[in-house]
Parts: C-alpha cells; structure tokens; sequence
C-alpha cells in the first residue's frame, strides 16, 4: 500500500510518504515518492515506479521550458500540464499496446476506424478490453503541493 499524504496548516504545509512501492515484477524497499518540481513545489506521487518518473522527468522539462517562456506559472496550471502529460503519457502506452498486440492505434479504437475501414466488432472488444486492463494495471495519482497566494495548496 502506497501513502503519499500533504496537508495544509494555512501559510505551512507538510508532505509525507512511506518508501515502499510494488509493481507486478517485485517490491522494493526503498522508493522516493515526494521530489521537488521548479523550487517549491512538491511532486509526490503513488502508482508503478518506473512510469511515474518517466513523468516527473518529462513534467519537470515541460515545466521549465514554459518557465523559461513565461517567467511565472501558477500552481494550478502546473498541477493542470502534469495532468495533461500523465493522460498523454497513458494514452501512449494504449497506443504501443494496441500496435504491439492488434496493429492498430489507440486513435483506431477512438474513431472505429483503422485506415478508413470500421473496425470489426471482435476487434472492438479485444482493443477495449486490452485498454481497461492496461488502465486498472496503471492506477497513477499526483500530487502536487505548494504556496500558492499566501497559502500551502494541494492539487490531486
């Protein structure tokens, strides 16, 4: 069991998690789950290891280019491009499943077409069914926690 906890005292806040994580393969006994995102912002996280920091990789690079654009970014809207990079992220590896196992993309399955042809029924069902064990096998959750107009926030 994964716990990640953040609470808000006002102005303060703290950020707690334990260090274990299991995925299929084998559990391991020592996991960093809370890591910093530009500065103060804290990025915890529950679900595979392995994914979940190809995440923080990929979100801490997205952040600091449009940091690096911008020159500010709220926390709400951080919270909202790592939300939007985990269903990108997701839906990624729908799509290589869905080649790897029926040569068809996850775009085929959104549209029931596969190039310009409806998909079968049979075809339908297995790239669904694929889809809903891929999605109860990948159970993901962020957290992102930090002062925000004077206050320490949470965004699950």
């Amino acid at each position: 069991m994964t716990v990640v906890n953040m609470l808000s005292f006002g102005e303060d806040g703290i950020a707690v998690s334990d260090e274990q994580s299991t995925n299929p393969m084998r559990h391991h006994n020592i996991t960093q789950k809370l890591h910093l995102l530009d500065g103060p912002i804290i990025y915890g996280w529950s679900g595979p290891v392995d994914l979940l920091v190809d995440i923080y990789d990929i979100a801490k690079t997205e952040v600091d280019k449009v940091m690096n654009e911008k020159k500010s970014m709220t926390l709400r809207e951080k919270h909202g491009l790592v939300s939007f990079l985990l269903t990108q992220y997701r839906n990624q590896l729908k799509d290589r499943m869905l080649m790897a196992k029926l040569e068809i993309s996850f775009d085929d399955v959104k549209t029931g077409k596969h190039e310009g042809e409806p998909l079968d029924d049979r075809t339908k069902d297995a790239a669904w069914s694929l889809g809903n064990r891929l999605e109860d096998s990948l159970e993901m959750q962020i957290l992102l926690g930090g002062i925000e107009e004077g206050k320490f926030c949470i965004y699950n």
